[in-house]
């Protein structure tokens, strides 16, 4: 209560200190001056005139530091006379110092970033604020960049990550469920499709032919069986378009045939089929084999057209089913470096590095916000700033003076009361006379 008083009044514990030293000094004169004999009188007036002083000396200098005590103004009002170079001090203080580079480092490295951003990310709340953030950038994305940019992107981005998606698992679970749901005659029924349309076109014929040229070639290893092939084929007793145009169509007859889903090729395959999927699930050699063609192709895959179509065409038929599917695919990757001790990891590795990379870019950001902030500020703010920050200690500076000064008071009329006067002043008068 008695501090809001005071606080309300504009006092603090150094006024009320050197009031009370000044009400003393008026109280211990007017002792000394009834009671000039009485050595506690002149003792207690030494002392109060001292703390006086010296509380009154300290006063004088801290508010000098911010205005001009009593008008007096030969060097007085010196932070707001040294206003730059005080804002300067200080702004230079904060990045420097107390808000360095590396200060801040040593800090931000006992973070773990992810394991914030998972646990923020557990509430529903928290999910849905950051879909939507994640939503309005994506559609920034789409409405500013073009197709072939966004493209780009998505290719670097996976081939980057090429070794990252569980392809095996998801062609071990594409194929079970086919089989499962007896959905692979679809599978197989689409491929016959493609498989006889390629047979029966030209390039296939023209391809045969060339494969039998090549073979009836290399077989010829002696003049004899070299001589016997031309005869053959200028005699027309060895005709290798037929020859091509019969496997032709014998392959486009047995593509046809395996339509009919008892036949014994269609059943070898549906067995095949499962053994394959049982054995990606297991088979380490055959899982090596699998991510190993996966990132060669990937990586050696160009991918850019075919994301320009698609990017294309998600466009066409709205933003909305492709801004879906984007969040799905992080989702479930999100969900993927979860449950990977390694990715998680390289995550919180890759965010440190992100943030000390900004923090060493763009920390003299810290100096210029906090000189801006002083800037604004009038000189009599800048003086209540400071004086607020170290108002405390310059309160015991204040105090400290009329103590301080008491003692050296009390020192002094002891020295004087019992060495000066008894034996000082008399051999100095000795000596003189």
């Amino acid at each position: 209560m008695k501090l809001g008083l005071l606080k309300m009044s504009g006092w603090n514990k150094a006024d009320v200190i050197l009031a009370f030293t000044a009400v003393c000094f008026c109280g211990t004169l007017l002792l000394y001056r009834n009671y000039p004999d009485v050595v506690a009188c002149r003792a207690l007036l030494a002392v109060a005139e001292a703390a006086l002083v010296g509380g009154l000396a300290d006063w004088f200098a801290v508010t000098a530091l911010f205005r001009k005590p009593l008008g007096f103004g030969w060097h007085t009002a010196l932070i707001p006379r040294n206003r730059e170079r005080v804002i300067d001090g200080i702004s230079n203080a904060i990045e420097k110092e107390f808000l360095s580079v590396d200060s801040l480092k040593k800090r931000l490295a006992q973070i773990r970033f992810v394991d914030l951003l998972t646990d923020w990310l557990e509430y529903q709340d928290n999910r849905r604020s950051f879909r939507n953030a994640l939503e309005y950038f994506l559609q920034r994305v789409f409405s500013q960049a073009e197709s072939k940019e966004i493209a780009k992107i998505l290719e670097d981005f996976l081939k980057s990550r090429a070794g990252d998606w569980p392809l095996t698992t998801q062609l071990q679970e594409l194929l079970t469920w086919l089989l499962q749901n007896h959905k692979e005659n679809e599978m197989i029924l689409y491929i016959l499709d493609e498989l006889q349309r390629k047979a029966d076109s030209p390039a296939a014929k023209k391809g045969i032919l060339n494969y039998l040229r090549s073979y009836a070639e290399q077989g010829t290893h002696t003049w004899w069986q070299k001589f016997a092939l031309e005869l053959g084929l200028a005699t027309d007793s060895i005709n290798l378009e037929e020859a091509a145009d019969a496997l032709q169509q014998e392959t486009v007859k047995l593509i046809i045939q395996l339509r009919d889903p008892e036949h014994p090729l269609r059943h070898w395959l549906r067995s095949a089929l499962a053994e394959f999927a049982k054995r990606m699930g297991s088979d380490r050699n055959l899982q090596t084999v699998i991510k190993n063609w996966q990132m060669e192709f990937i990586q050696k895959a160009d991918l850019i057209e075919v994301l320009i179509a698609l990017i294309d065409v998600s466009l066409q038929r709205g933003q909305r089913q492709a801004l879906a599917w984007i969040l799905l695919q992080i989702e479930q990757y999100w969900d993927h470096i979860q449950s990977n001790p390694e990715k998680m990891a390289w995550l919180e590795k890759y965010f440190k590095e992100m943030v000390f990379r900004i923090l060493e870019t763009e920390h003299h950001w810290i100096g210029t916000v906090a000189r801006d902030a002083l800037t604004i500020l009038t000189d009599r703010d800048l003086s209540a700033f400071v004086e607020d920050k170290a108002g405390d200690d310059l309160q015991w500076i204040r105090i400290n003076g009329s103590v301080v000064g008491g003692l050296a008071g009390l020192l002094l009329f002891l020295f004087g009361y019992f060495v000066y006067d008894p034996y000082v002043l008399p051999a100095i008068r000795h000596c003189l006379l």
